[in-house]
């Protein structure tokens, strides 16, 4: 159970520094569109490009960290399943060993999981 709640609590970690990164880039879109808006307004038509292909790559990223925290939020769903196993197994105390075995390398799955997919995203 010690081991699900830390799983867990990185994953809330997690999933918050990836919404605030999130709304970090949409927020910067955002602040891109609109000087690109202003300086349309002034001609100046490199400005303009620059600032728009600037709003996209932010749109882009929040978009990958969007597909991010989605991930997470699955992954915790999963760790909330093992939690309620665990805890119906154990009011029954019907684990045996081999339950309690394979529930760990679910566990440990799970986990590893995830670093993998947090690592390949930070590549």
């Amino acid at each position: 159970m010690l081991l699900l709640q830390r799983a867990e609590d990185k994953l809330n970690r997690a999933v918050h520094n990836i919404a605030k990164s999130e709304k970090y880039f949409l927020d910067s879109a955002a602040e891109y569109g609109n000087r690109a808006s202003n300086l349309e307004l002034c001609l100046d038509e490199s400005g303009v490009s620059c600032y728009l292909q600037m709003k996209e790559e932010c749109q882009e990223a929040a978009k990958k960290y969007a597909a991010m925290r989605h991930f997470a939020l699955q992954q915790l769903a999963k760790i909330d399943d093992l939690r309620t196993i665990a805890w119906e197994a154990y009011e029954e105390k019907a684990f045996t060993t081999s339950q309690t075995f394979m529930l760990f390398l679910l566990g440990l799955t799970c986990i590893f999981s995830v670093l993998a997919f947090f690592l390949q995203k930070l590549r």
